[in-house]
């Protein structure tokens, strides 16, 4: 029951010992209609292998498309701070959100929930989504912080447009009772991206990437910080 049994195709044609020559013609029928089988199965086979090599490669383009997404409920920043011009001051404050300026939420009286209670979740996909035309996913990537948390940790506003410093990431505003610089990412991930090998099979197009570290990917090739984001975690899913 162990021993390996020959598939069709391994043992080949099957046919009945000749019994004289009344059968040969009979014995060359099924040996041409054997080979004819054989070459048709090999010919599904093979096409099936490129049909799902081909599928591959379009799941493998699509998984890194991205499209721009505005948050509306809760308020999406798009790394506004309190500016209350019309686009948004830096591009680079917190996170790379690939929208355009003009997005975004700026600081407003703290949104409160109960325990227990639904959350609607509503954004705005600009290019479409789901359509006779479209295919895609939305991923909701969130992440929490502890009010009490120490310095290293804390998820903040902060009180100006400026990207947070590497040299003093948790300097406090004047007063020194709130933080200078927004964070989300802490620095401890930016130093770990800034310092790791990219992922060298992820897809890249036609872009030439000045850098080898998870700092630079296809669409941020100059390998340029958004806060204490890293580049690679954010622009390929999963």
């Amino acid at each position: 029951l162990l021993r390996r049994r020959r598939s069709a195709v391994d043992r080949g044609p099957r046919l009945r010992p000749p019994r004289g020559k009344a059968n040969e013609r009979t014995n060359e029928r099924q040996l041409q209609a054997a080979k004819q089988q054989h070459a048709a199965t090999t010919t599904t086979t093979t096409t099936m292998r490129t049909v799902a090599a081909l599928a591959a490669v379009a799941v493998a383009a699509a998984a890194v498309a991205r499209a721009d997404v505005y948050m509306q409920n809760p308020r999406g920043s798009n790394d506004r701070n309190c500016e209350g011009n019309a686009n948004r001051q830096n591009a680079q404050r917190l996170f790379d959100s690939e929208n355009n300026a003009a997005g975004g939420y700026g600081c407003a009286p703290s949104m409160g929930f109960y325990e227990g209670s639904w959350l609607t979740v509503e954004w705005t996909t600009q290019h479409g989504c789901g359509n006779d035309n479209t295919h895609c996913q939305v991923i909701l990537q969130y992440m929490c912080g502890d009010k009490d948390a120490k310095d290293e940790e804390r998820v903040r506003d902060g009180t100006t447009t400026t990207t947070i410093s590497t040299t003093e990431p948790h300097r406090k505003a004047a007063g020194g009772l709130a933080y200078m610089y927004g964070m989300h990412e802490n620095q401890m991930v930016w130093n770990a991206c800034a310092a790791r090998k990219r992922n060298m099979g992820l897809f890249i197009a036609d872009r030439t990437l000045n850098g080898n570290t998870a700092a630079f990917t296809r669409q941020n090739n100059n390998g340029q910080r958004h806060g204490f984001e890293c580049a690679e975690e954010r622009d390929y899913y999963p």
